[in-house]
């Protein structure tokens, strides 16, 4: 089943806005963190989400055109 590119671009900018949102947010509770090690953890998951949701949406886009 082929999915329409409207509905495919539809739902990889969802997921990229969720994710960015999930990034700030981590982002957010690392820079209040007082412990330098809590602050490297956090950017780190927030690189991490980021990272890897762009890459399934490259992955997806790909597949689907």
């Amino acid at each position: 089943m082929k999915t329409k590119p409207l509905v495919l671009a539809f739902l990889v900018a969802t997921t990229v806005a969720v994710s960015a949102g999930s990034a700030w947010v981590i982002g957010r509770l690392g820079r209040q963190a007082r412990d330098e090690h809590k602050r490297q953890v956090h950017a780190e998951l927030a690189r991490g989400i980021v990272v890897g949701v762009a890459k399934a949406a490259v992955r997806v886009l790909v597949c689907r055109l």
